[in-house]
């Protein structure tokens, strides 16, 4: 290689790099852009949940339609899209918009969803919150806890028949009948340690 031809290189690298530098520095950066506006963020994909039938696997998906995400399935043999759950099947009555999901569970005959949303950090995980439960077949959303305080439960759980959910608020155990949201209290000892 020629040394007119080296420095023809060299002065095109210079260049090059010097530009992207000078676009880089068009932003300042914030500390409100790295940890309250998540703009340097990943983009995550997921909660990632296999379906029970073995065939597929369901993931959040930004809507085309609203400002939410919907619940969308996989065929893992063929890699076949398909939505479960759309964002307007997610807006609870008398709301505009659907449901901030954090994380989501299936009944294990698949025709429920749990949704675990409006959630408080324990620590240093989000573990409180509130869940709602919405039936696949009738497209009927309902809140568990109502009659509880706000973002307070944890941990629910189906019951292997899907007809209830159990979970924790305020240090006790509640189960509640999902079709008629009858709430039974299990333990009324939570609290301070207990």
């Amino acid at each position: 290689m020629t040394m007119k031809k080296m420095v023809w290189i060299n002065l095109l690298a210079i260049l090059l790099f010097a530009n992207l530098g000078y676009a880089q520095e068009a932003k300042t950066l914030t500390l409100a852009d790295i940890y309250k506006n998540g703009e340097f963020g990943q983009k995550g994909f997921g909660p990632v949940r296999w379906m029970k039938d073995n065939k597929g696997y369901s993931t959040l998906e930004e809507s085309t339609n609203l400002a939410g995400k919907d619940i969308v399935k996989y065929d893992a043999k063929t890699g076949k899209r398909a939505i479960v759950v759309s964002a307007s099947d997610l807006i609870p009555k008398g709301s505009e918009k659907p449901l901030v999901i954090k994380d989501y569970k299936w009944s294990d005959d698949n025709t429920k969803l749990l949704v675990f949303t409006n959630t408080r950090k324990v620590w240093r995980y989000h573990t409180r919150g509130d869940y709602w439960v919405l039936n696949l077949a009738t497209k009927k959303l309902s809140q568990l806890g109502k009659s509880l305080p706000e973002a307070t439960l944890m941990f629910a759980k189906f019951s292997p028949d899907g007809s209830r959910v159990g979970y924790v608020s305020d240090l006790n155990i509640y189960v509640e009948e999902v079709s008629s949201n009858s709430i039974t209290q299990i333990t009324k000892d939570g609290g301070g340690d207990i």
